[in-house]
C-alpha cells in the first residue's frame, strides 16, 4: 500500500460505489499492490514519475464490470492519477488508451501518498467476515489467471510454476549490497527503501504470479526478472541455508538457432514446418557450418574460448573501430539476427549517420537556448526548454540506436551471407498461428526466427529436460528460460541428467 495512505480516507472516498465499502477497500488494496510493486521497475528505469499500464481485463477482474465507477471515485478523491497526455502530446481528460493495448490506460499513485523512506508498506486490512477474505483471494486468483489466458500448461511447466511460488530472497546485508552495487553500476541512487521494496516484492507479492509467454511458451516470473546477481541469494522456502546452483547454456539463443533441423522442427515446433526447406537449402554452406561451429564453442570454459559472441564482437570492432567485449556482443547478435530486415534493407549507414549528426546539432541548439533562458531568469520559458531538452535527448538516443542496429545488420550480412538469407526467408513467412499478438496489431513476422528458436528451446526445456529431471527424482527446479536452478547438493546429478536428455536428441550444449 502507499506509505501515506489513510484507510479511513480511502473508505470515505469510496462512498457511492454501490457496494459494501469494506469489500471495495480490499479490492482497491489489490490495485495499489500492482501499482506499488511497479514503482520498483520505474525507479530502476530512472522514471520515478512514470505510469503503470493496466489492461481493462485486470481492472474488471478486481472490481467487476463497473470498474470505471471505482476508478473515477479514486481519481476524483486524488487517490489515483491517470495519464492524460499521449506520447504525441495529445491531452485526453479521461486518459488515453495505449496504441499497443487499446483497452489499457496508464495509472500512478499521487506523489503525496508516497514517501522517500519507503516505496510501499505492507498493511493488514481487517476482514469483516470470512466470506470477504475468500472473495479477495478469488479476485487475486482471477487477476493472476489472466496471465495464463489461452495458454496450454503441461505438467512440467506447472511443476516449475509451483516451484517459483516456493522461492524466497534472503534479506540480509549481502543481498542489500548486491542491490547497492547494481544501482551504482547503472548510475541510480541506492536507498534502503528500494532494497526493502525489491526483497518484499519477491517474498510477499500476491499478484506477480509466473506467466506463460504465448509467443514462445517460456515461463516468466520474478526469478527471471530480478537483478541477475541476486539469483545466488534465492532459496527454496523451508531450506534457507541451501544455496541454489544455476546451470546455464552458453550462447543459448544462437545455439538453439544453430541446431535446428527437420527432425527437431517436426517434433517440437511443427507449426513452423514451412521453415524446414530453408534450413535444408543452406545446411552445407561454409558460413552456416562456421556459425554452427562457433555456437558449439567446446572451449568456452578455457582460456582459448572463441564462440559466436567473440566472433561478432571482433567483426564489429574491426569494421567500425569499436571496442565491444564478449559480454556486450549479445546486443550485436540480437540486433543482427532479430531486427526487421525489410526496414534495414531500405536504410543505409550514411543516412543513419546523417540523422545522428542532425539530431546532435539540434540537441546542442536546444541546450544553448535553455542555458540562455536560465541565465536571464525566464523561469516559465526555461521550464519548457528543459522539457524540450529531454525530448531532444530521447530522439537522439533513438537515431543512435537505429544507427547501431544498421551497423550490426550490415556486418552480419557480410560475415554470414547464407545465414542472413536463411533468416530473411523465415522472416517473410506469414505465420498466422496463435503467437500472443494483439489482433488489432500488425503481426511482427520479422520475429519469426526468434519465435522458432524460443519455442524450440521452451519445448525441449519443459517437454524433455524437466521431464527427465522429475523422472529421476529432482523436482526442486526452476527455469530461467534456457538455464536451470537446482539445489546445490543436487547440482552434479542434475547436470548429468540434463546432458543425457539433450544427448538423447543428438544435442550437446555447453554449460557455463
Amino acid at each position: 500500500m502507499p506509505p501515506n495512505l489513510s484507510i479511513d480516507h480511502l473508505n470515505y472516498s469510496l462512498v457511492g460505489c454501490n457496494k459494501p465499502i469494506a469489500k471495495v477497500t480490499h479490492y482497491v488494496a489489490i490495485l495499489y499492490t500492482v501499482l506499488c510493486q511497479d514503482l520498483i521497475r520505474l525507479k530502476l528505469a530512472n522514471n520515478p514519475d512514470g505510469y503503470t499500464q493496466i489492461h481493462s481485463l485486470k481492472l474488471e477482474s478486481i472490481f467487476g464490470n463497473r470498474y470505471k465507477l471505482v476508478i473515477d471515485l479514486l481519481i476524483n478523491a486524488e487517490l489515483l492519477e491517470v495519464n492524460q497526455v499521449s506520447p504525441e502530446g495529445v491531452f485526453k481528460e479521461y486518459g488515453f488508451y495505449s496504441k499497443t493495448a487499446k483497452t489499457a490506460k496508464s495509472y500512478r499513485i499521487p506523489k503525496r501518498l508516497l514517501s522517500n523512506d519507503k516505496l510501499f508498506v505492507k498493511k493488514h486490512i481487517e476482514s469483516v467476515d470470512k466470506k470477504t477474505s475468500k472473495v479477495v483471494y478469488t479476485k487475486i486468483g482471477a487477476l493472476n489467471r489472466i496471465n495464463y489466458k489461452n495458454s496450454v500448461i503441461d505438467e512440467y511447466r506447472q511443476l516449475v510454476i509451483d516451484n517459483m511460488d516456493k522461492l524466497m530472497l534472503v534479506d540480509d546485508a549481502v543481498t542489500r549490497e548486491i542491490i547497492k552495487n547494481d544501482c551504482e553500476r547503472r548510475g541510480d541512487i541506492y536507498s534502503e527503501a528500494l532494497a526493502s521494496a525489491i526483497i518484499d516484492r519477491f517474498n510477499y507479492s500476491p499478484v506477480l504470479e509466473p506467466t506463460v509467454c504465448l509467443f514462445a511458451g517460456r515461463l516468466h516470473g520474478l526469478i527471471t526478472t530480478i537483478i541477475k546477481n541476486l539469483r545466488k541469494r534465492v532459496r527454496f522456502d523451508g531450506e534457507p541455508e541451501e544455496e541454489l546452483a544455476e546451470l546455464d547454456i552458453v550462447s543459448s539463443q544462437p545455439w538453439f538457432l544453430s541446431i535446428v533441423n527437420a527432425y527437431l522442427i517436426k517434433r517440437f515446433v511443427p507449426e513452423c514446418h514451412e521453415a524446414i526447406s530453408f534450413f535444408q537449402q543452406v545446411e552445407y554452406e561454409d558460413d552456416v557450418i562456421k556459425f554452427r561451429q562457433l555456437c558449439a564453442d567446446e572451449k568456452h570454459n578455457t582460456a582459448d574460448r572463441y564462440g559466436i559472441y567473440e566472433y561478432l564482437a571482433d567483426a564489429y570492432n574491426k569494421r567500425y573501430n569499436a571496442s565491444f567485449t564478449r559480454d556486450q556482443a549479445k546486443r550485436i547478435c540480437y540486433r543482427a539476427f532479430f531486427s526487421d530486415y525489410e526496414k534495414k534493407e531500405k536504410l543505409s549507414l550514411a543516412k543513419c549517420e546523417r540523422s545522428v549528426v542532425r539530431h546532435q546539432k539540434e540537441l546542442t541548439r536546444i541546450k544553448n537556448k535553455c542555458e540562455t533562458l536560465l541565465v536571464n531568469g525566464q523561469q516559465c520559458e526555461s521550464n519548457n526548454a528543459v522539457e524540450a531538452v529531454a525530448v531532444a535527448e530521447q530522439k537522439l538516443k533513438r537515431v543512435e540506436t537505429r544507427l547501431f542496429t544498421q551497423q550490426c545488420f550490415e556486418m552480419f550480412k557480410t560475415e554470414f551471407p547464407n545465414l542472413y538469407k536463411l533468416f530473411r526467408n523465415i522472416k517473410q513467412l506469414k505465420w498466422d498461428f496463435p503467437r500472443g499478438a494483439d489482433k488489432s496489431k500488425k503481426i511482427k513476422y520479422y520475429a519469426n526466427n526468434a519465435l522458432l528458436a524460443q519455442r524450440l528451446e521452451a519445448n525441449v526445456v519443459y517437454g524433455v529436460v524437466i521431464k527427465a529431471l522429475k523422472a529421476n527424482g529432482i523436482t526442486q527446479v526452476v527455469t530461467i528460460h534456457d538455464s536451470f536452478m537446482v539445489l546445490r547438493r543436487e547440482e552434479q546429478e542434475a547436470k548429468k541428467i540434463i546432458l543425457k536428455a539433450f544427448a538423447d536428441l543428438g544435442l550437446k550444449p555447453i554449460f557455463k
